[in-house]
């Protein structure tokens, strides 16, 4: 379920989607982007087209959130209206690489972008072009924001508090949604009525047995292992903030007892006890880190896991195969 009372569906025109998998395709690896337009039915938003963004010098200005790409949107949007097209904004498409870009502080600006009063919950579509080579089939996938990210963005600080107050953890930052493609009547007719065609039986062939261990499987371990290391040292950088923190907690405890002790002497002699929370006067507890970047570090660490559970799953029953033909 995406979210409650929220999107549970998106439908897109089958000719958006051929024209999402061509843009990103042939910009691959590079990351590109494109604007989605729509309507929302209901509880699904149906895609009936989009545009592409032109690809930047980087990521940063490749995304939708770009100022060059803002400018881009507005000057398509006015080309359509003057040729009688409601230019409804549905959302966003980026390419993806290895899984990568979709769990980047870019992509979580772009939905902010596309929020407002008319579209509260903006679609993303994703394309790896590279998982659609490998595993011969279509990878088209559609993301929204949870309601738990929206609330705790609304604070402006991804703190342990405000995280676990609203149960947000990197499994809730975007949730997947199921992707209809649809076709038109003509398109729906000719694939009905298109005959198939007999085709010769096939040779037996031992490349079945080959092993998925490839270019594909091998790029998504030095893909885990580079997001291991940034995960390793945002966590290190939040062990230091807590350090930093316990150490002025043990000096703010100590000076209260301090001070105590001193108020319980001025008491015996008849003075006036002195303030118990000058501290906050002496003392300044550290500012806590956002906890954004670890999260979505994670969020990709676990995305990672998952293609690459998923891939080498066919190579588990073959290496149970050899191992009894060896015996």
């Amino acid at each position: 379920m995406a979210r409650e009372n929220g999107i549970q569906k998106v439908k897109i025109d089958a000719n958006v989607a051929f024209k999402i998998i061509k843009h990103t395709t042939e910009s691959a690896p590079a990351g590109v982007s494109g604007q989605l337009l729509g309507l929302e039915d209901g509880d699904a938003i149906e895609i009936s087209y989009a545009f592409a963004f032109p690809m930047g010098e980087d990521l940063a200005s490749s995304w939708p959130s770009s100022e060059a790409n803002k400018n881009y949107a507005s000057t398509m949007t006015e080309s359509l209206t003057a040729v009688n097209v409601v230019p409804n904004a549905a959302g966003f498409y980026i390419s993806s690489f290895l899984g990568s870009n979709i769990y980047s502080a870019q992509t979580l600006d772009a939905f902010s972008m596309y929020q407002s009063d008319e579209m509260s919950s903006p679609v993303l579509i994703v394309h790896d072009p590279t998982r659609t080579a490998h595993t011969a089939s279509l990878n088209l996938q559609a993301y929204v924001l949870s309601p738990a990210y929206d609330a705790v963005k609304k604070g402006h600080w991804f703190t342990r508090a405000a995280m676990a107050k609203h149960g947000l953890t990197f499994k809730d930052v975007l949730i997947p949604v199921p992707v209809e493609i649809t076709n038109s009547h003509y398109a729906n007719a000719f694939i009905h009525s298109y005959a198939e065609t007999q085709t010769e039986p096939v040779n037996p062939a031992l490349h079945g047995l080959d092993l998925n261990i490839d270019r594909y499987l091998c790029g998504n371990a030095e893909a885990m292992l580079d997001t291991l290391d940034d995960l390793t040292y945002d966590l290190g950088s939040f062990q230091y903030f807590l350090r930093h923190l316990n150490r002025e907690e043990a000096r703010i405890v100590q000076w209260q007892q301090r001070r105590k002790v001193e108020n319980a002497q001025r008491e015996a002699r008849g003075q006036d006890p002195l303030p118990e929370n000058d501290w906050k006067k002496i003392f300044r507890l550290p500012n806590e880190p956002s906890r954004l970047e670890g999260m979505l570090e994670a969020a990709h660490v676990e995305r990672i896991c998952d293609q690459i559970e998923q891939y080498s799953a066919g190579s588990v029953p073959k290496l149970y195969g050899i191992r009894a033909l060896l015996q």
